[in-house]
């Protein structure tokens, strides 16, 4: 048999160089990283991979080499610009003075999206000088990161800000930031239960698409999302609220009153805190109907629908009983039986709906 029957193409060199950088993108680093052995061609494409992502999780056996192998990971990159850089820190591998100095060194690349994940019980405080890089356009920060924000800094480039679980110093910062944001279309917020700031106020007029995450507490007053007075959203197209907090309804009612152009609306409950549902209440209907609800407001969607309580369903026929421009209502839930499920749809279907071609959906 001759030996060209044995013969092994290489057809992933012969493709295009962008197209082989998003392979890369998919690998794990060090693996990417490994593909400047194959060949001369290889030895410089990982340089120029336009998203990274550093895991101490990758480094389990070599303590202490995280932050130098990253940073010299960083200042070996070739590329213009970093599209996205993700970083998974923990203070025991990567102590807080060096993973400063590592998000120095990587903010000096011109990243446009930055994710900064600390997992340890030590909480990272979120360096003050990176209050003034002028390239972001994404910041992501999740869990265990304190946030001490001046009241002289901008973001002028921020687009997109995810606040997952973050700790501030005080209220002033969590108005400073918001306050230094002043281009911001995209705001996700989590907050947990015990967190020190009571209050979260948001008056960000730019945000296009709000997301609010509060974990239940109880009869605590410490979660909600609050505007200053006379806050209006008029270029806000999406809003999703977690719907299991007490009284949850009043910020939803605010929200509407305060986003005329508002397109789609999701609310989201889990069912971890059914047992936190006691005595929340009972809803109030809007004085007025929503200016929303009378030109703007297409999508509907309620993950998580508790067809069981009360002010749930009130507040689903009040949006399909008012909502004009309203194309699609979808609901889901995943703990309920086949009978449940025609008894939901049945009750949803009574609704005299306002808008004439709206789709009603239950999955």
């Amino acid at each position: 048999m001759s030996n060209q029957n044995f013969e092994t193409e290489d057809r992933i060199s012969e493709l295009p160089e962008v197209l082989i950088l998003m392979i890369l993108c998919l690998l794990p680093l060090k693996v990417a990283i490994a593909t400047s052995l194959l060949s001369k061609q290889w030895k410089y494409l990982w340089k120029l991979m336009p998203k990274l992502k550093f895991d101490y999780l990758d480094h389990k056996r070599q303590l202490g080499m995280f932050s130098s192998n990253a940073c010299m990971t960083l200042l070996s990159h070739m590329a213009p610009v970093l599209q996205s850089l993700y970083f998974i820190i923990h203070l025991e591998r990567c102590n807080a003075k060096d993973t400063g100095i590592l998000l120095g060194v990587a903010l000096g690349l011109h990243v446009y999206e930055l994710v900064l994940e600390v997992r340890s019980r030590e909480v990272f405080k979120f360096p003050r000088i990176l209050f003034n890089v002028n390239t972001l356009v994404t910041l992501k920060l999740r869990h265990n990161v304190h946030m001490d924000v001046p009241s002289s800094f901008c973001f002028k480039t921020l687009r997109n800000l995810h606040l997952h679980y973050v700790e501030y110093k005080d209220h002033n910062s969590v108005i400073n930031l918001m306050a230094g944001c002043p281009g911001l279309k995209t705001l996700t917020v989590h907050r947990y239960s015990h967190s020190n700031v009571k209050t979260f106020t948001i008056s960000v007029p730019s945000l296009e698409r709000l997301s609010i995450y509060n974990s239940n507490g109880g009869q605590q007053d410490w979660g909600y999302v609050t505007f200053t007075t006379g806050s209006i959203f008029d270029q806000l197209v999406y809003l999703e609220l977690h719907a299991y907090k007490e009284a949850w309804w009043n910020l939803l009612t605010l929200m509407l009153d305060s986003s005329p152009k508002l397109k789609i609306l999701k609310l989201v409950n889990q069912w971890r805190c059914e047992k936190d549902y006691v005595g929340r209440g009972e809803w109030k209907q809007p004085e007025n109907v929503p200016k929303c609800f009378w030109f703007h407001l297409e999508t509907f969607i309620w993950k998580g629908y508790k067809w069981q309580r009360e002010d749930e369903k009130q507040v689903a026929k009040y949006v399909l009983e008012n909502a004009i421009s309203l194309k699609r209502a979808i609901f889901s839930s995943k703990r309920i039986k086949l009978k449940e499920r025609v008894e939901v749809m049945k009750d949803l279907n009574s609704v005299i709906r306002a808008s004439n071609v709206c789709q009603l959906i239950f999955k």
